[in-house]
This record gives C-alpha cells, sequence and structure tokens, in this order.
C-alpha cells in the first residue's frame, strides 16, 4: 500500500540518520523515483509500494 510521509525529512536529515553522505540519499531517492516507488509532492514524501521498498532493504542487507 502507498504511505505518506509529512513533512517529508530533508535528505541531509536521512543522511544524519544513517551515518553516511547527503549526496548518498539523494542518488538512492532519485533511483527510488525513477522506479516509481517513492514520489516528493509538494512538503510530503509518498511512498508508493513499501513491501517492495521493504524487499529492497532485505536485498541489501
Amino acid at each position: 500500500g502507498e504511505v505518506s510521509i509529512s513533512p517529508a525529512p530533508t535528505h541531509s536529515e536521512l543522511a544524519a540518520t544513517m551515518s553516511t553522505h547527503r549526496e548518498a540519499v539523494s542518488r538512492e531517492m532519485s533511483d527510488l523515483a525513477k522506479r516509481g516507488l517513492i514520489e516528493k509532492r509538494g512538503s510530503r514524501l509518498l511512498l508508493h509500494d513499501v513491501s517492495a521498498l521493504r524487499a529492497l532493504v532485505d536485498k541489501k542487507e
């Protein structure tokens, strides 16, 4: 299903949470958007397919 996060966290906030660089977060977020999994709409971040996002996380761990 779809989940809306409002307000959307900034790339810098996400990077700090994950102990990585903002640039890395920007690249990944762009890739996820191109795949149609997420979308930035105004001040909200829409997660279009939470199951697919979880599967990607599980695959990378």
